[in-house]
């Protein structure tokens, strides 16, 4: 997870803030964001409540940290790529828990030469879903309020829209919403847009606001069944999206 481009560098002080609530709301209104079983599998690995390891092979292991909004990784792009294109690499992955008192040991190990490799992880979680998603349709037929809890740190962020510097200003003035930001820039990419909330979402820089029910279709498919141990309980996610939708 940390070779799509140039890292995100540490330090990050604000802890990793995906809940659970926002993942359910995220994938209910965008289910593509399921599809692919690597970005899938990481989402699992960021709802955990402590730190998880990501062994995909091994010496090629990802280290979460969300309480102290890190990750440190010592994948190769190469791999990534074959993990995000290919669902049968996915399988070869497992997930385990660790503690506190190992985590930062273990980050230390993926280096060859003991140097720091974590990076903030909101920023990492942004790029991921950005490169994964970036030619997909989202959220095209839903409408999304939502607010913006700080300003993206797009020098951590390679590679983003210059648009995405302007979304961010205008988000964090008060909250928006998707449609009302699409009209703001009807020349713009609207699926540039729909991702920009996505990534804000996904990377916990925003929460969902529900003074209205934005879903416009039908009731979303069912939350992504994960294969990997240690399993996750789900029942909160299900009723939670009964109450919504």
């Amino acid at each position: 997870m940390n070779s799509l481009g140039n890292g995100a560098q540490l330090p990050a002080v604000t802890p990793f803030t995906l809940t659970e609530f926002n993942y359910a709301y995220l994938i209910a209104a965008a289910p593509e964001l399921k599809e692919n079983h690597y970005l899938a599998l990481t989402y699992q690995c960021l709802l955990y409540p402590k730190s998880t390891e990501l062994r995909i092979a091994t010496h090629a292991t990802t280290v979460f940290c969300p309480i102290e909004n890190w990750v440190a990784s010592n994948v190769s792009k190469a791999l990534v790529s074959r993990m995000i294109n290919h669902e049968m690499m996915v399988k070869l992955a497992k997930v385990l828990q660790i503690s506190d008192d190992t985590q930062k040991k273990r980050a230390l190990e993926l280096s060859s030469d003991q140097s720091d490799k974590r990076k903030a992880l909101d920023a990492e979680v942004w790029r991921l879903v950005f490169y994964v998603m970036r030619d997909k349709p989202l959220l095209s037929n839903v409408d999304v309020r939502f607010q913006l809890n700080r300003f993206p740190n797009f020098t951590r962020i390679h590679g983003m829209p210059d648009l995405y510097i302007q979304l961010s200003l205008l988000c964090m003035r008060q909250p928006q919403t998707l449609k009302g930001l699409q009209s703001l820039f009807p020349k713009k990419n609207s699926q540039l847009i729909a991702l920009f909330v996505c990534c804000a979402l996904s990377s916990g820089m925003a929460t969902v606001l529900t003074t209205t029910n934005p879903i416009e279709k039908t009731k979303p498919e069912s939350l992504p069944v994960f294969t990997h141990k240690p399993a996750r309980s789900r029942s909160f996610l299900r009723s939670l999206l009964d109450k919504l939708f």
